[in-house]
């Protein structure tokens, strides 16, 4: 999961706390206004709730407070598990970066060693090419006792 799913998802949750609100009271004061018509229009409605009969103003009032009540409940949930959690997986996925950029810096220190060491062994295996000439060829022998012999004198 890349951060910008993470970010993408911080920026749905602060849209929805925003237009959240707004939306649920107008949502629960359509259905109370509906269920107010239905009582009124000799419908079953809702205006009695545990055997207390409300009028339509005191409906519309406990169904706005009580949707207020509801709404910033979910507003608060999502904020404190959802948007946290998010912003807690941001936070791991920025450790992991660090740590993944830390590894690469150190892949590319073993990989310029082993550059090194490699080109060390190729100038190791060609001086080992050129003495193995030395002692092949007679010429070369000839010459290296004679390069022996001043350096001796």
């Amino acid at each position: 999961m890349r951060a910008a799913h993470i970010e993408g998802r911080l920026e749905l949750a602060n849209f929805s706390l925003k237009r959240g609100v707004p939306v649920g009271c107008l949502t629960a004061g359509a259905v109370t206004g509906a269920a107010v018509l239905g009582e009124a229009f000799g419908g079953v409605g809702v205006l009695i709730v545990a055997g207390i009969a409300f009028s339509p103003v005191t409906s519309l009032v406990c169904a706005s407070v009580i949707d207020g009540v509801a709404v910033s409940a979910v507003k608060l949930l999502i904020n404190r598990f959802w948007a946290n959690h998010q912003h807690k997986a941001l936070g791991y996925l920025n450790k992991i970066f660090e740590g993944l950029v830390q590894l690469k810096a150190a892949n590319l220190h073993f990989m310029r060693y082993m550059t090194d060491a490699e080109e060390k062994a190729n100038q190791v295996s060609e001086e080992i090419k050129d003495i193995q000439l030395c002692l092949i060829s007679e010429r070369q022998r000839r010459a290296n006792r004679a390069v022996c012999t001043q350096t001796m004198k």
